[in-house]
Parts: C-alpha cells; sequence; structure tokens
C-alpha cells in the first residue's frame, strides 16, 4: 500500500529501431533492459559491464551505439575466454577492454563458487536455493581476483562513468560500497543493478543498497518492460526477493 499523498511516476521509455540481425534474445526485451541501454548510453560513453558473462549485455551496447568504451569485468576463467571469443571480432577499434578480474568491496582474493552447467549463476555467495530449485550440482570452489571500481578507475585514467551495469549475483552491493569515491565526486552517471533471490544469499537487503545509493544523492528507479517507475521512498513491499532490475541516476540528471 502506497503512503497516502505519494506520488508514483511512471516515465515511459519508447523502443528504437534495433537490427534483425542483432541477435539479442529476448530478455533483455522482456526485461525493459534494451531500452535502458537506447535511451541512457549515448556514443562515446564510458560503460562497465561487471559480471559480463559471455557479453549479452554488452552485445546490445555495441548494436546501440559501436563508438561506447565499454570494460567488462568476468572473474571466471572458463567464462572470460569464451567472452573474448565472443566479442573479439568486435574490438576491432580497442575500445573494448576485457577484464579477468571481480570487482568488489576490496583488493583480494577470494572463494568464488562457479557452477559449471550454469556458469551465469556463479557468485561470491553460494547457491545453495538455487542448487535444490534446479537440481544443479555442488559449484567449484576457485580462487578469484577481485579490485574495486574506484582503485580499477585511477589506475586507467577514468573520469567519469556513463553507465555502470552490475549483475553479479548477490555481489551487486560490494561492488558499489567498492565504489565510494567515485559515487561520492558523482562521477557515476547512471548505475543498473540487478535484484533478486541472490540478496537473500549473500544477506543483503534491496533497502540498504537502496539507502547507501540515496546517501550520495541518486534517485532510484525500477525498470520495467516499458519504461522506469521512480520510488522516491523505500516501502516495505518492495523488499520481495523477485527478480528485477533497477536504475539509479545522479542527482544532477534530469529524465524529463
Amino acid at each position: 500500500m502506497m503512503k497516502r499523498g505519494e506520488r508514483v511516476m511512471r516515465i515511459p521509455l519508447y523502443p528504437k529501431r534495433v537490427s534483425p540481425a542483432a541477435n539479442l534474445g529476448d530478455g533483455l526485451i522482456q526485461s525493459g533492459e534494451l531500452l535502458v541501454i537506447q535511451h541512457f548510453i549515448p556514443p562515446h560513453s564510458i560503460v562497465f559491464d561487471v559480471g559480463a558473462n559471455v557479453g549479452g549485455w554488452t552485445n546490445a551496447v555495441l548494436e546501440h551505439t559501436a563508438a561506447a568504451a565499454v570494460h567488462l569485468f568476468e572473474p571466471v576463467p572458463d567464462t572470460f575466454q569464451r567472452l573474448v571469443q565472443h566479442l573479439g571480432p568486435k574490438n576491432s577499434e580497442g575500445r573494448l577492454v576485457f577484464m579477468n578480474v571481480a570487482l568488489s568491496d576490496k583488493q583480494d582474493v577470494n572463494v568464488f563458487y562457479h557452477y559449471e552447467h550454469m556458469p551465469v549463476l556463479s557468485t561470491f555467495y553460494r547457491r545453495c536455493g538455487a542448487e535444490n530449485q534446479y537440481g544443479l550440482k555442488p559449484p567449484v570452489a576457485i580462487p578469484v581476483s577481485s579490485t574495486t571500481l574506484d582503485q580499477y578507475c585511477r589506475s586507467a585514467g577514468i573520469g567519469r562513468v556513463q553507465f555502470l551495469k552490475i549483475d553479479t549475483e548477490g555481489g551487486e552491493f560490494d561492488v558499489l560500497k567498492g565504489a565510494r569515491e567515485w559515487l561520492s565526486h558523482r562521477a557515476i552517471a547512471f548505475i543498473q543493478f540487478e535484484y533478486g533471490g541472490t540478496f537473500a544469499d549473500a544477506g543483503v537487503t534491496l533497502q540498504e543498497v537502496y539507502g547507501y545509493l540515496q546517501s550520495f544523492g541518486y534517485r532510484i528507479y525500477k525498470i520495467h518492460p516499458d519504461g522506469l517507475e521512480w520510488l522516491p521512498h523505500f516501502l516495505p513491499q518492495y523488499e520481495d526477493y523477485q527478480y528485477s532490475n533497477y536504475l539509479a541516476v545522479e542527482a544532477g540528471i534530469s529524465l524529463g
């Protein structure tokens, strides 16, 4: 139930033409992520794909604007090789930077749980519920190196990130905590992060992430298939652990 007098703002986003040969899959369209890419990643943007997997999301960015400079972070060696094989042919101008490392809240080496038969679920936080739900074999524990977004940007000479996409199966809050300096400088324009049962596995709540981002002046929107829903105040019913994506927008940016 909404609070009395609270106003919910829905911002429609209208699709732009996509080449039939793009082969983007239905997931990005049904979730509304493709609309977000089309509306908030202009040409020549610096983009971070954290939890890149085999590059499906970045491929959609490149179909929208081949002029984007994308830094892709994928810590699992086997998945990283598939990522490079998939997108390497599109890197003739060197705009893609492939990093076989995780972004987290500190520079370290930690145990990472790799699900060999469903690598998209691989994470720092073991997915016991998903193992039971999908009948998965126990994951392989591998050592993975991590760094922070702040440290990476300093070493790479990156002053501003236009779009930060985070899909790290429960590690989203860790990535954001490792970006404290860039967030405090409002040097990240848009942040898209995934939410769902992975937060329960990680012992993190959406309310924690919401409050953290708001403390840096970001507005939070829920991504829908046809646009955005502004959430000016956190309400208890949002903490449902259902799969969804959110967009945090730096306070100085107007969405109209």
